[in-house]
């Protein structure tokens, strides 16, 4: 089984053990954020820990579709 993993649009093809090695990772790391305040042109910046672990998408590729996909390969651009 093979998981796809997105990441600002973009989706990655991982296997079992590099999903639970990102799962790890993303549950021990911190947030970042910027916090403006137009009407008085600042921005402050802040870390913190998460108080829950932020979304994103994570979602199973069954073995055939990633085999089928892969002898397909990169798509070409119109």
């Amino acid at each position: 089984m093979k998981f796809l993993f997105q990441v600002d649009g973009t989706d990655f093809v991982l296997d079992v053990k590099q999903a639970e090695r990102v799962m790890a990772i993303l549950q021990d790391a911190e947030v970042y954020e910027e916090k403006h305040n137009w009407s008085e042109k600042t921005c402050t910046y802040h870390v913190y820990a998460q108080d829950q672990l932020t979304p994103f998408r994570m979602k199973m590729l069954p073995e055939k579709l990633y085999a089928v996909a892969k002898l397909v390969g990169k798509p070409e651009d119109n």
